[in-house]
């Protein structure tokens, strides 16, 4: 798949699943994803159930979302995955390979002793089990537990004051946690000082921004040839002299040019003839990437967000026709550019030529182009209930699933 896969392409599968399904990461204490928490919901509104679902469910996660980027390559990652006890009996496991899938399950699931036996018997065979609690008061002394081996706690329900002596009481059972649903920076902290081995929740990997803070050398560079390349008469000569002012700009488009994101290998000559062979629009977007590297070494999971959010805008731009699709792949590809940076978005948007429309988007997810950037945001974060229907219901998920792999293989052309 390269970068010119179209609209159509995108939202095509070669596998359906019928449902809406938003991968949410999971988090170890220094922000690297190690697993995901999918979020399904059928067309209808409901969870999702039947042996049929549960197995394309497992084939789809398996095949398309169970890798993340890293400087070493594709790094696999396993899903929590909600299956009731009742399904499980039916289910073949060999769809749920143990190395990808961890069991979650919550106390009622686990207080039917044959369900209890089925659960142990998985635990037996390799998988890991994973109990999900929101009582602040849960009896810790359960004969269960000893076949679980995550314990997945809801901090936003149980609070924070009282969250140190639930994990005193399950500290000697010696279960691996989950802190999930966190609300602030400082509660991730405190979680990381309680002893916790996994974080979610939607400020994590969200440092606060600092005030007067200047975009970099680089990002001045590249916004500069943004602004030109905006420029319907650009000419590649006055593109390639803006290029030649970084070295390292240049050293990168023409690494790009022999990417298998790119898809071509040919000796190139100058920097004037890898921009006639990717093209203007090609050359756009490979730019407004480069941006993204300019933030220091924050988590690759920021980045990858971003590249998701330029591909989803851009595709549903192009399924909803609109003009200048380009535009909505810049306001997804910065609109966490401030958490990057580590700069208030308001301030990054006066040192960068871009257009108002897309200056409105990225500050106050106003006009067409902040809607889309929102119903992006929805989509990702699993708040299918918020979602306008910018396309039709079918289409999310494949173009979702597309946008995934896209950016998993845009980051694996810039590092390797």
């Amino acid at each position: 798949m390269t970068l010119q896969s179209t609209a159509i392409e995108a939202t095509e599968p070669e596998a359906s699943l019928d449902a809406l399904l938003a991968m949410r990461p999971i988090y170890a204490k220094n922000l690297e994803v190690v697993a995901f928490d999918p979020v399904i919901q059928s067309f209808e509104g409901s969870e999702l159930t039947g042996e049929g679902n549960y197995r394309a469910l497992s084939l789809i996660i398996a095949e398309s979302y169970s890798s993340v980027p890293s400087k070493q390559g594709q790094r696999a990652v396993p899903s929590f995955l909600r299956v009731c006890a009742g399904a499980l009996t039916s289910l073949e496991l060999p769809d749920f390979p143990a190395d990808r899938f961890i069991f979650e399950v919550c106390p009622s699931d686990v207080d039917c002793p044959d369900a209890a036996a089925r659960y142990r018997a998985l635990a037996g065979e390799g998988y890991r089990i994973a109990l999900a609690i929101d009582d602040a008061d849960f009896d810790v002394d359960q004969d269960y537990l000893k076949f679980v081996h995550i314990l997945r706690i809801d901090v936003g329900t149980v609070g924070m004051e009282k969250l140190p002596a639930l994990v005193k009481r399950a500290m000697p059972h010696g279960l691996d946690l989950a802190a999930d649903n966190l609300a602030t920076r400082q509660d991730f902290v405190s979680c990381v000082d309680l002893g916790f081995r996994y974080f979610s929740g939607d400020v994590l990997g969200k440092p606060k921004p600092s005030e007067n803070k200047k975009l970099g050398h680089n990002s001045v560079v590249l916004f500069q040839l943004l602004s030109e390349l905006q420029n319907p008469n650009a000419s590649t000569a006055v593109i390639e002299e803006i290029v030649l002012r970084d070295p390292s700009l240049t050293f990168k488009i023409l690494k790009i040019v022999n990417s298998a994101a790119v898809g071509l290998s040919r000796e190139i000559q100058s920097v004037s003839h890898a921009i006639n062979i990717l093209g203007m629009t090609q050359v756009r977007r490979w730019v407004s990437v480069f941006l993204l590297e300019d933030g220091g070494d924050k988590p690759m999971e920021l980045m990858r967000s971003a590249l998701v959010r330029a591909r989803m805008c851009e595709l549903m731009a192009e399924v909803s026709e609109k003009e200048m699709p380009m535009s909505y792949f810049m306001t997804g590809l910065l609109s966490n550019l401030d958490t990057i940076a580590e700069i208030p978005m308001s301030e990054i948007v006066d040192q960068v030529p871009l257009s108002q429309s897309i200056k409105d988007a990225l500050v106050d997810r106003a006009g067409d182009m902040g809607s889309y950037l929102r119903e992006v945001e929805y989509y990702e974060k699993g708040r299918f209930d918020a979602l306008q229907g910018i396309m039709d219901k079918a289409f999310y998920e494949p173009c979702y699933r597309h946008c995934i792999s896209w950016a998993n293989q845009v980051q694996g052309a810039m590092v390797s």
